[in-house]
C-alpha cells in the first residue's frame, strides 16, 4: 500500500508538470527521458522537471512520500499535493503555427 501511495504522489506531479509540455504526452514518456538522459532534450527534460519541483516547493513532498512513512502520513502527504496541485497554475503551451508560402503567378 505504501508504495502505492508513493507512485500516486509523484504520478500526481508529472501529470501537472506535463500539462505544461507539448512535446511529451505521458507519464511514461517522462520517465523514459528523464531515466534515458542522452540527448540534449533529455537533459532538458530533466532539467525542466526539476526547476518544476523546485519552483512549486514539491522537492520536499516527494522526499516525504518516498520515506518510511506511516500510511496516515503517506495520506496526508497525498491529500497535501493534491491541494497543491490543484492551486498551481500552468500556463498552456503555445502551439506553434505552421506557417505555409503559396507561390502563385502573377
Amino acid at each position: 500500500m505504501e508504495n502505492n501511495e508513493n507512485t500516486s504522489v509523484l504520478t500526481l506531479i508529472k501529470q501537472k508538470f506535463l500539462a505544461s509540455q507539448s512535446a511529451i504526452k505521458s507519464v511514461k514518456q517522462l520517465d523514459f527521458y528523464i531515466s534515458r538522459g542522452r540527448t540534449a532534450n533529455d537533459k532538458l527534460t530533466a532539467k525542466k522537471f526539476t526547476q518544476f519541483l523546485k519552483q512549486h516547493q514539491l522537492t520536499q513532498i516527494l522526499k516525504q512520500a518516498g520515506s518510511d512513512a506511516t500510511e496516515d502520513e503517506n495520506s496526508k502527504s497525498l491529500t497535501e499535493v493534491k491541494a497543491l496541485l490543484e492551486s498551481i497554475e500552468i500556463e498552456q503551451p503555445k502551439k506553434k503555427k505552421m506557417i505555409r508560402w503559396c507561390w502563385s503567378r502573377y
